[in-house]
C-alpha cells in the first residue's frame, strides 16, 4: 500500500515537472525582435557630424517613450560668425514607433561596417547606433554597406522623424 502510495506521488510530482517545463519553454520563446510600446531597453541614436572651421552636429535619440533633438551648427556671416541651436523633446507616437521596430532588424545592423571618417577632412560623419538591454552597437558612415541598404527603410524613418522635429 505504501509503495503504491509513493509511486502515485512520483507520478504527480512528475507530471506537475513536466507541466512547469512546457508553460517555461513558451515563455521563455525568444522574442529579440519583438518591443512593446513602453519599451525603455530599446534606443536608436543618430548623429550627424559636420568637421572644419564652422562644424556643427545634430543628435536624434529615441526610445518608445521620447524622442530627443538637438542640433548646433555655426553659419559665417562676414565677418563674424553666428552659432544656430535647436533642441526639443516630445513623445514618441505610437506611428513612429512601430515604424522603426517593424523596419529595425539587430542581426543586419550589427553586420553593417563603418565607412572612413569624413569629418576628418572637413566632411561630414553619419553615425547610427543601438542600445538593446544595455548593449550598444553603432556603425559611421555605413551608406555603402550591403547591410545598410537592407534596412533603407529604418534609416529612412529616421530621416523622416527628423523633418518632423
Amino acid at each position: 500500500m505504501l509503495n503504491k502510495k509513493l509511486s502515485n506521488m512520483k507520478i504527480k510530482i512528475y507530471l506537475n515537472l513536466l507541466v512547469t517545463l512546457v508553460v517555461f519553454s513558451f515563455v521563455s520563446c525568444d522574442k529579440s525582435n519583438e518591443f512593446t510600446e513602453d519599451d525603455e531597453s530599446l534606443v536608436f541614436s543618430y548623429q550627424f557630424v559636420v568637421g572644419g572651421r564652422l562644424g556643427g552636429y545634430s543628435n536624434l535619440t529615441i526610445n518608445a517613450n521620447l524622442t530627443h533633438y538637438v542640433s548646433n551648427y555655426r553659419e559665417l556671416q562676414s565677418p563674424e560668425v553666428i552659432t544656430h541651436s535647436y533642441e526639443t523633446t516630445v513623445k514618441t507616437s505610437k506611428e513612429q514607433w512601430d515604424s522603426l521596430t517593424k523596419a529595425f532588424d539587430l542581426e543586419t545592423f550589427k553586420k553593417i561596417e563603418s565607412g572612413s571618417c569624413g569629418a576628418c577632412v572637413d566632411a561630414t560623419d553619419e553615425i547610427f547606433s543601438v542600445t538593446i538591454d544595455g548593449e550598444s552597437y553603432s556603425f559611421t558612415n555605413g551608406r555603402n554597406d550591403v547591410y545598410y541598404q537592407q534596412m533603407l527603410d529604418f534609416f529612412d524613418t529616421v530621416q523622416e522623424i527628423i523633418t518632423t522635429l
